[in-house]
């Protein structure tokens, strides 16, 4: 038996975990005590790893009709079907955001090779991209904190409900709340969540307005407004007593933070804005439900989102579909996705384990677990620590083995950084205020503490569980 260390994907916060592994199978889940970060804890989602990786009902072959066929017949398969809609440009790809930056950038080197589009993109139904590029806009200047700066904040912000997003933050958020009685945690967020039950200030209702009001508190505290950017906020700003206290609070508290976890673009630059507007001693997390959002978002900007092309199949514009990892049925809810699909003439779906998109797909392809291949995630490559089961291939090798079938040779391009730090001015300050005072449209599915972000396992019971109660 052999040891081997990795890390979970189902959030941003990359806990390190250690697999044992005999004969290439997961045989027992170890925690890695030394793992700077999470310090040996794994939340319910990532307990969850090794039911995952050795769940009984993993896909192993690839099927056509629900009829067992090998890599070959699907590969050929598919690429019959896209060369004959390639002159239409009605071919599209969606990978699912727990993607490796290898298999995103073999997937930008596939449409545009072999499709002759670039109508591929990454599903991220919890808006993880719109809040990173978000960020990325409003970002310059304003220092990021790490797990031991929440651990040590003396007044501690959070925004939305961090505890669902990512529970093992809830460690050293609590451990800093606690830690003297002076110090407090603090919540914005639309209604009571998870975090919220531990708040001294809770500002309930709008995230957007409350956090627009606030930025405004404590630019009022400051003295007034020093710079352009201040403008917009200072003149819409509310007088409300809960949120003079609480601007006043984390502007008299050194070294503070913001803790981000919010599905609205237009909050999360409104985070940035707080913590540029208290000064060079506060900072900010942010938090996403998917472990490479940020790898993905900082080397990859599509020109076509899943949404658009959901749209797209819904008209009819679409004859072929290629869904890698993602449940789109079930990631996006609200858009008749069904429907959509029906008027496909195929749509092969690849999946870990059967789920709602690969029931109606024609073609099934199995697909690996981030364990089970090598990958870039959030910038660090990781190795494979244990074997695919059956005929399982990760989204990029089954790119490649579509374009081959087409005589083509893929290669992972070189992706240049599509995200950059961008200052906060006036023009986008007036932007971001006018925005605060309008309803945030919500994402298509919301973060749970036992939501798993790829859909792959039940939320209420493990398949463990299940075969105790059969027997």
């Amino acid at each position: 038996m052999s040891q081997h260390k990795n890390i979970c994907l189902f959030c941003s916060l990359g806990c390190s975990f250690i697999l044992d592994v005999e004969r290439d199978e997961a045989a027992n889940l170890e925690y890695d005590r030394e793992h700077p970060v999470t310090k040996g804890k794994l939340c319910a989602k990532g307990n969850y790893i090794l039911e995952l990786v050795n769940h009984p009902m993993r896909l192993t072959v690839p099927k056509k009709n629900d009829k067992p066929v090998t890599w070959k017949q699907a590969a050929t398969e598919m690429a019959e079907a896209i060369r004959s809609a390639r002159d239409k440009r009605s071919v599209a790809v969606v990978v699912s955001g727990d993607a490796s930056s290898e298999d995103v950038g073999l997937a930008v080197a596939f449409a545009a090779n072999c499709l002759g589009t670039s109508t591929v993109t990454a599903s991220f139904p919890t808006n993880d991209d719109k809040v990173i590029a978000a960020l990325g806009k409003t970002s310059a200047g304003i220092k990021d904190a790490t797990p031991d700066d929440i651990e040590k904040s003396v007044c501690t912000i959070a925004v939305g409900d961090p505890f669902a997003t990512c529970p093992v933050i809830a460690g050293p958020m609590l451990a800093a709340r606690n830690a003297s009685r002076k110090n407090s945690l603090n919540v914005v967020s639309d209604e009571k969540n998870m975090t919220s039950r531990f708040a001294a200030i809770h500002l309930a209702g709008s995230e957007r307005k409350n956090m627009a009001d606030l930025v405004g508190a404590i630019i009022k505290e400051r003295g007034g407004v020093k710079e352009s950017w201040q403008k917009p906020f200072v003149e819409r700003a509310n007088g409300a007593k809960q949120v003079r206290l609480l601007a006043q609070r984390f502007l008299q508290s050194p070294e503070s933070v913001v803790v981000l976890a919010t599905s609205d673009p237009v909050t999360a630059q409104l985070a940035n804005a707080l913590v540029k507007a208290a000064g060079d001693s506060k900072s900010i997390y942010s938090l996403h439900d998917y472990g490479n959002a940020r790898g993905i978002v900082e080397l990859f900007a599509p020109d076509v989102s899943t949404e658009k092309i959901i749209e797209s199949a819904h008209r009819g514009e679409l004859d072929v579909l290629i869904v890698l990892g993602a449940d789109l049925i079930s990631s996006y809810p609200d858009m008749g996705v069904t429907n959509a699909v029906s008027k496909l003439k195929l749509l092969a779906a690849g999946a870990p384990i059967a789920n709602k998109t690969t029931a109606l797909a024609s073609i099934v392809l199995p697909t690996t677990l981030w364990m089970e291949t090598n990958g870039t995630y959030n910038g660090a490559p990781r190795r494979a620590v244990v074997a695919p089961p059956g005929g399982a291939l990760s989204y990029g090798a089954i790119l490649r083995a579509i374009a081959s079938t087409m005589g083509i040779e893929l290669h992972v391009p070189t992706l240049s950084k599509m995200l950059t730090r961008e200052p906060l001015d006036e023009s986008k300050a007036a932007a971001i205020a006018r925005a605060a005072q309008e309803e945030a449209a919500p994402p298509h599915v919301r973060s749970s503490a036992t939501r798993f972000a790829d859909g792959f396992l039940t939320d209420r019971v493990s398949w463990v569980k299940m075969v105790e109660h059969v027997h």
